[in-house]
């Protein structure tokens, strides 16, 4: 039998196999300046033809990867990767969704042999068992960890009957609660992949609904009160302050969701800019009052509270890094270098009533960045970086996941996540748990036999 979760440095007990015997969870962040895997540095350039970079580039180790029960210890990163599944196919959700319950006892996934046999389930991460099965997969939709009960999803039921409903699961009993339902007009949930996580607190959720007008609207809905806070007609916004695309008409979001803390409603439109209805806007979570745009940009991003616990922001990239005239958020001059690379950065929430937040420089890289996760601990975010074969050598992150400190202070290299990017299925989009303590992240493995698995590391276990 296989075990993941490790308690110090001893082996997992029969008593901590037993799923009725919960253990207590204080969620307490890893403290990543003292764990010792991974390279840390506490650079603002990552340029290999920067002659001040002092950034180690590490070349690509062409191992194979870990069978299902083994650990596979990356020689250059000194970090033990375990894969997570002995089928086919295995994938956790998404960059910018949680894969663990809060208190670190159960992970998310789908897996199976073929594409067309892949199933949702939870496994208790002790022992990779599967405790809890979709059996129907319309009964589940948008499944998120709800924050303080721990074995508890949060989704919304099937479109099947003209009512929507917001439900609780219990992984460990099977059991399903509905804890709200929408008012009568309100006739289809509108989901989709990327709708985001509740607030931190477990507070306050957002979506989109199809009315029996055939109208959409956005929502926030108060799970703590059971009640909709704001909801926000489409039809409203295109016939005042929105105007529709000249070719395709009014653009459905991208996605909807709330801001960490719960304070904003977030909408990010597929379109870009400034004009009301692109970009990512930000509104009253209770009124619906529009507030502001933090970007007008459709970027990979993901939402986080600086580690003051108060600044909510929105971590992506910006396409030129800091000119001579700019600094970086440690202090640091920009150079005319850094305007022709890309910039990781954040922008504030909720963003200005004109224009945009101004971005806040902290890493500039080579063309690398793929996808950014920032479900861990206040004032980091977890960071993919894929291989960017064009320039025929290395760059320092190049196909990496790397934790990325929001302060500027520096980022800790963790591995090669192996992964060759050539389909959806085989980006890494890794994602980090709650308490930071572990990453998971998908991987084809560079085509060595399997399709795609799922991938985890604990950062806590050497």
């Amino acid at each position: 039998m296989l075990f993941f979760l490790v308690v110090g440095c001893a082996a997992v007990s029969e008593l901590d196999k037993d799923p009725s015997n919960e253990p207590d969870f204080e969620n307490t962040a890893v403290d990543f300046d003292s764990i010792t895997v991974g390279i840390h540095e506490s650079f603002a350039r990552y340029l290999a033809e920067d002659p001040s970079n002092q950034a180690v580039i590490i070349e690509f180790t062409n191992d194979a990867s870990p069978l299902f029960g083994e650990a596979y210890t990356d020689p250059n990163f000194n970090t033990t990767i375990h894969r997570l599944s002995n089928l086919n196919i295995s994938n956790h959700f998404y960059s910018q969704l949680q894969a663990f319950s809060h208190d670190n006892t159960y992970v998310l996934m789908m897996e199976g042999d073929t594409e067309n046999t892949v199933d949702i389930l939870v496994k208790r991460l002790v022992d990779m068992e599967v405790v809890f099965r979709f059996d129907d997969l319309a009964a589940y939709t948008s499944a998120r960890w709800h924050p303080s009960n721990f074995a508890t999803l949060v989704h919304y039921d099937s479109n099947l009957d003209p009512l929507v409903h917001v439900q609780y699961t219990d992984v460990s009993t099977g059991e399903t609660e509905t804890i709200f339902t929408f008012p009568s007009e309100y006739v289809d949930v509108l989901a989709t992949p990327s709708s985001e996580e509740l607030s931190r607190d477990g507070k306050w959720m957002a979506g989109m609904v199809l009315k029996n007008d055939g109208n959409a609207a956005i929502f926030s809905l108060n799970l703590e009160s059971r009640s909709l806070g704001a909801s926000i007609d489409f039809d409203q916004l295109y016939a005042g302050p929105c105007t529709p695309d000249p070719q395709y008409g009014p653009l459905d979001p991208d996605w909807v969701g709330v801001s960490p803390l719960g304070t904003y409603l977030m909408v990010q439109w597929a379109a870009s800019g400034t004009n009301r209805c692109e970009g990512l806007e930000s509104y009253d979570i209770t009124t619906g009052e529009y507030l502001g745009h933090v970007t007008a940009e459709h970027p990979h991003s993901d939402m986080q509270v600086l580690s003051d616990g108060v600044t909510e922001v929105l971590v992506s990239g910006e396409l030129a890094g800091p000119s001579s005239t700019q600094t970086y958020v440690n202090g640091q001059e920009g150079s005319d270098l850094d305007e022709y690379y890309f910039a990781l950065s954040y922008r504030e929430l909720p963003g200005q009533l004109g224009g945009e937040s101004p971005p806040n420089y902290l890493y500039t890289t080579d063309w690398i960045f793929e996808h950014v996760s920032c479900r861990g601990p206040f004032g980091y975010c977890l960071v993919t970086a894929y291989d960017n074969a064009q320039n025929g050598f290395y760059d320092p992150l190049e196909g990496e996941l790397f934790i990325l400190k929001l302060d500027g202070t520096g980022l800790i290299r963790l591995a090669h996540h192996h992964a060759s990017g050539s389909g959806y299925w085989e980006q890494p989009r890794a994602s980090m748990s709650n308490d930071g303590r572990y990453v998971i992240f998908d991987s084809d493995w560079d085509l060595s036999g399997v399709n795609t698995a799922a991938y985890m590391i604990d950062l806590l276990a050497q």
